[in-house]
């Protein structure tokens, strides 16, 4: 899952719920959309027709090419690897400190820059929070099997769903055409492409190199990981 959309709107507009817009889809969006689908993040798809094969193979052979035991979602867990959910963040977080008091924006409105710029803060502390929990599941369910006594009774959580956020890099898109006109066309020679701002994005999707504990709960930049606040920005906060 890459969780992209967005929008930087400069006027408080609402929802029907009373959110202010660009809150409800940065961050609300963002939230609720992966809320949504973890259980089937979690869940393993059918095995392939290739895998089956090579089980079949497997049983021919007494079990001993390596698949023997366990349900076809735990095996193929095993192979797949962990789920991954991606956010696209942005640089302009770099420049807020998350806002406890005012998370829904409504309050002091005055620029959509500044109102995105704290959506993209409160992005990657989703994405902090979300690993955070995944890891606990996982440290939990770990402990579970030890203490059973008989682990063919244990019954597995599914697969594991790793959190990252990123930023795409100042790339010419039409979000940051609209959104800051006055900044593109100063800066429009120094722009990466769309295709270059998504690269990492598709890297953390797809890479084996992005898995790891260590990049859980990372925020991102051209395919390295990056620290989330800036030293001596006076933006740090705990999420």
């Amino acid at each position: 899952l890459i969780n992209n959309a967005g929008c930087m709107l400069h006027k408080c507009d609402k929802t029907e719920e009373g959110n202010e817009l660009n809150f409800a889809t940065n961050t609300l969006g963002t939230f609720v959309l992966t809320e949504e689908l973890l259980p089937s993040l979690q869940r393993a798809p059918p095995l392939p027709t290739t895998i089956m094969r090579e089980k079949e193979k497997d049983a021919a052979h007494g079990g001993r090419r390596g698949f023997e035991g366990g349900g076809r979602d735990e095996k193929l867990k095993d192979i797949l690897g962990p789920s991954r959910v991606i956010t696209v963040s942005s640089g302009g977080a770099y420049t807020q400190k998350l806002d406890y008091e005012n998370l829904n924006t409504v309050e002091g409105f005055s620029d959509g820059t500044y109102i995105y710029a704290q959506n993209k803060r409160q992005q990657i502390a989703l994405s902090q929070k979300w690993s955070r929990m995944m890891r606990k599941q996982r440290i939990m369910n770990e402990e579970e099997e030890k203490t059973k006594a008989d682990k063919k009774n244990v019954k597995k959580k599914g697969r594991h769903v790793m959190f990252q956020s990123m930023h795409p890099g100042w790339a010419d898109t039409a979000a940051l055409r609209y959104g800051m006109p006055d900044f593109h066309r100063r800066f429009n020679s120094y722009l990466r492409s769309a295709d270059q701002g998504a690269d990492t994005a598709v890297w953390l999707a797809t890479s084996n190199s992005a898995l790891g504990e260590e990049h859980e709960g990372g925020f991102f930049l051209d395919r390295k990981s990056q620290p989330k606040f800036l030293w001596g920005a006076y933006v740090f906060s705990i999420c």
